[in-house]
């Protein structure tokens, strides 16, 4: 038998498989604080449940529970059919709801860790989604929400890979605006596609480090050098004085955004 095109969900996650940076998903926040604010709730009442319950063991009198606070081998011997560890019981209700809030409140701690999804990458997984040989709209409804609806849930998409994970600021503005720019303008008309029918332009990362690390050594060098030049030029002093305040501010700003620096390392830097 021939073999058929995947459609659907298939296509889609064969799509993002080929395409790692591709893997956005919705973070649902809304819905893991609800979670926790739920969980905690519960929490609140089942702790306000359990010291009722104590102080009615305190006050009961019965010798088999005066030892209750001091000992839980005598708070879980009791036989269950006795109906006299309900201080027991709503402990281990208690452990239960507990474990669920602090695994709750870890996977909202790690979630919230991911990045935000990057534009390009989500405009690019939407424009397939769009594209007749791609998803051609096979999403329907509310389940095409996470990705199309922007004003509701742009913020809350977050990308599993990212180009621009542990990225300067520098190398991120190529890749996503300068070379977007230089490809519509120029690269098109000398690179092919990848895949024709998903009309994908493949740019290796590692030129694109080299060419940001190359316009980085070639600012590094500026810099000082022009610095010399113009306050050999200058004669006013107090025109010298504003050309060192300048450079000096250029130089903090290459530092954060070209090499990433700490704010820390970058002030000692200039101080220097």
């Amino acid at each position: 038998m021939g073999g058929h095109e995947k459609v659907g969900y298939d296509k889609l996650a064969a799509f993002v498989g080929d395409n790692p940076e591709m893997s956005i998903y919705r973070r649902f926040s809304t819905l893991g604080a609800k979670n926790i604010l739920y969980l905690q709730a519960e929490l609140v009442n089942l702790e306000a449940q359990l010291e009722d319950i104590i102080r009615e063991d305190k006050d009961s009198g019965d010798e088999k529970k005066k030892n209750f606070p001091y000992s839980v081998w005598h708070l879980k011997g009791l036989d269950p059919n006795e109906g006299g560890n309900a201080q027991w019981l709503k402990v281990l209700e208690i452990r239960q709801t507990l474990k669920e809030y602090y695994d709750a409140l870890l996977q909202q701690y790690r979630v919230s860790k991911f990045e935000e999804a990057n534009k390009p990458d989500l405009k690019e997984l939407r424009d397939w989604l769009e594209r007749k040989k791609g998803g051609n709209y096979f999403l329907q409804g509310r389940e095409a929400d996470p990705w199309q609806d922007e004003d509701k849930h742009t913020k809350d998409l977050i990308s599993l890979i990212s180009h621009h994970r542990e990225k300067d600021f520098f190398t991120s503005w190529i890749r996503d605006k300068f070379l977007t720019w230089f490809h519509d303008g120029w690269g098109h008309r000398f690179k092919e596609p990848v895949d024709e029918e998903k009309m994908i332009y493949n740019y290796k990362e590692s030129k694109i480090n080299t060419a940001a690390n190359a316009i980085s050594a070639v600012i590094s060098s500026l810099l000082p050098t022009s610095t010399i030049f113009v306050l050999y030029y200058l004669q006013n002093h107090l025109a010298k004085l504003g050309a060192i305040v300048a450079f000096t501010t250029l130089f903090s700003l290459a530092l954060v955004i070209i090499a990433k620096a700490r704010r820390i390392d970058a002030f000692a830097a200039a101080t220097a």
